[in-house]
């Protein structure tokens, strides 16, 4: 599946600049120790905390699913001090909603890092902590001959699918639970990548 480590590109605010961060596997480990026991003691005030969809995720059972499935995969973002700003989980089995017989990778999980969404601190570490996830699993699409395709079911806050309609994903349905299936398109893919250098 990936090739991991590799670098992705993140924009650390307190130093006003892009850095590469590496991007790693994400096992059970450092899920437990970096996400579930870190991310949710920063001081943020309780009624945003409450509203947050993802507080309850745990990500150390999220690993360990996927090292026992074959098509599944979990990756972080990685600071060099050991931090993880952000991790997804995704398989690369799934079928397209939009497209008859395609397939599509199709992103499960994705978070950044409490302490990088501005709506809960002051001053964020790092942005583009999801834009840099999302491309991570378009550039697999794409390597895998699926075209950049990709799939997911979005958490109903406006705020969540804002983030991936901005980036090229189409509404297709909603779900009986709320959920919001959205897909990024083919054509869609390729100009992202084309317009990152990737292509």
């Amino acid at each position: 599946m990936l090739n991991i480590p590799q670098n992705v590109f993140l924009f650390e605010v307190a130093g006003h600049r892009t850095v590469q961060t590496p991007l790693v596997e994400l096992d059970p480990s450092l899920a437990q120790s970096q996400i579930d026991s870190a991310w949710w003691t920063i001081p943020v005030r309780s009624d945003k905390l409450q509203r947050e969809d993802d507080s309850h995720w745990n990500w150390q059972d999220l690993a360990d699913s996927c090292q026992t499935q074959l098509a599944w995969d979990a990756v972080a973002i990685q600071t060099p001090g050991g931090q993880v700003e952000g991790a997804m989980t995704f398989r690369i089995d799934a079928e397209s909603l939009l497209e008859n017989g395609k397939g599509v990778v199709y992103i499960d999980r994705l978070a950044a890092a409490p302490h990088n969404r501005p709506w809960l601190v002051d001053t964020p570490r790092y942005r583009g902590v999801g834009t840099a996830l999302v491309l991570v699993v378009v550039q697999e699409s794409y390597k895998l001959g699926l075209e950049g395709r990709v799939g997911l079911s979005s958490l109903p806050s406006p705020r969540t699918r804002d983030f991936y309609q901005n980036r090229g994903f189409q509404e297709i349905s909603q779900q009986a639970n709320g959920l919001f299936d959205l897909e990024l398109p083919a054509v869609s893919a390729e100009n992202w990548l084309r317009q990152e250098g990737l292509l």
